[in-house]
């Protein structure tokens, strides 16, 4: 029963995601506060499987739920099948990157982050449901958390952005195509002021001559 309602959460996100990229395309043609509301189910945490299976794991469930893919320390692919999670929290598996291209994360979803204690690396690329809240709660990671990538996410604006500051252990910061951000220039000598020991690069501000590697993009997920 628990697995046939497992594949039904994870057709559904599909159909969803599937359906919010054509909106992306057909603007108005669809019913955008049914899909918030779709996508905020999905999002929200439920305490007693964080219980049930460990943080490490309910924290997987999350983000490839919502589009994202996540890597397994020590693993070198990509995992993107919500059916093939280990079945519990363990050693071996704990996240160290996380890839949310076009993901249907929210704010509300981002408590799964509690207890997940080993994230280096987080992407998150043209993620449309993403706002201020959900960035300013990744001060969770603050103790691990060193590549960030915010970019093409167009409700993020300065007030998150100010939040990373608190982010001790960040050693890059790369952000670009960031419309809400309305002091640009402002915003990246704030973070440099606050994150003297991180490489920041804000490209709508500036384009580094040899910017910084990015952990890959859609096409590096396997």
């Amino acid at each position: 029963k628990n697995q046939n309602i497992k594949m039904s959460q994870k057709m559904l996100s599909h159909s969803i995601r599937g359906l919010l990229s054509v909106g992306t395309q057909s603007k108005g043609a669809l019913n955008r506060p049914l899909f918030g509301w779709l996508n905020s189910v999905f999002n929200r945490m439920d305490k007693d499987r964080v219980k049930e299976v460990g943080p490490e794991r309910a924290c997987a469930e999350w983000l490839i739920r919502c589009g994202a893919h996540v890597k397994w320390k020590g693993a070198k692919r990509w995992h993107a099948d919500y059916n093939t999670l280990p079945q519990s929290s363990s050693n071996k598996y704990v996240i160290e990157e996380v890839n949310g291209d076009n993901a249907a994360v929210m704010g509300i979803g981002f408590p799964h982050f509690v207890g997940c204690n080993h994230v280096r690396k987080i992407r998150f690329h043209f993620c449309g449901y993403m706002h201020d809240d959900a960035i300013q709660q990744l001060d969770i990671l603050k103790e691990t958390l060193e590549h960030l990538e915010i970019t093409s996410c167009a409700n993020v604006t300065d007030k998150g952005l100010f939040s990373l500051t608190n982010l001790n252990s960040l050693q890059t910061l790369i952000m670009y195509d960031l419309p809400s951000v309305r002091d640009k220039k402002g915003s990246l000598d704030l973070l440099r002021h606050g994150l003297p020991k991180c490489h920041i690069e804000f490209h709508d501000v500036e384009k580094p001559e040899n910017p910084a590697i990015s952990m890959g993009g859609t096409d590096a997920k396997t």
